[in-house]
């Protein structure tokens, strides 16, 4: 467990760090549609994918409440689904 990195860190620390980690990715994302402008591209696909994974219901999380704490972040994914899963819905 101490090799890789968290096993170094209780779970309270380890949200703390996912929390610092989300709003990073928020100061990035500002108020830009796609993180690196107004055109998505592949750190778009890695992070859309990990950022609506944690959104998805019915998980609780204190990761979760991170990321909804951030407008900018639940508007991304929203756009990023509603341009490439539309058909899904």
């Amino acid at each position: 467990m101490r090799g890789q990195g968290l096993g170094r860190y209780a779970r309270p620390q380890i949200a703390e760090l996912a929390a610092r980690d989300v709003d990073a990715l928020a100061v990035r994302l500002a108020d830009k549609p796609f993180l690196m402008g107004d055109t998505p591209c592949g750190a778009d696909a890695t992070a859309f994918g990990m950022v609506t994974a944690i959104l998805t219901p019915p998980l609780d999380s204190p990761l979760r409440r991170a990321v909804q704490g951030h407008a900018n972040l639940v508007g991304y994914c929203e756009r990023i689904t509603g341009r490439y899963f539309s058909g899904l819905r």
